[in-house]
């Protein structure tokens, strides 16, 4: 990919910000709801309880891991690649096959 002209910066931290904002207002969110709202059953109830219970003591840890998480995986795509050659690796010409043995044995039996 190529590299994001600086003029897009802003924009990107932007959208950033939009989207760590957004999963946090989410997170939240799910935090304070009742657990009956997405549960049917009373073990089902249970464990969003405990998952609600969870997370709202976490919550700096997974917004902090969220918003490290997108940014590096924005710096990944956005990165400049080091080069356009297709680099080979050393290969056993063996583990080469364009049909699988299972087919060919098959096939030899149909035809026996």
């Amino acid at each position: 990919m190529n590299p994001i002209p600086p003029r897009a910066h802003p924009a990107l931290e932007a959208a950033i910000r939009q989207i760590t904002r957004t999963a946090a207002a989410v997170a939240e969110r799910f935090c304070d709801a009742p657990p009956a709202a997405a549960a049917t059953r009373p073990g089902e109830r249970e464990l969003m309880r405990l998952a609600q219970t969870d997370l709202r003591r976490k919550l700096a840890v997974f917004r902090q891991g969220f918003d490290d998480s997108l940014r590096e995986k924005i710096g990944q795509e956005t990165a400049p690649r080091a080069s356009g050659a297709r680099k080979f690796a050393a290969t056993d010409w063996r583990s080469l096959t364009l049909v699988e043995d299972d087919e060919v044995e098959e096939r030899m039996l149909c035809d026996r």
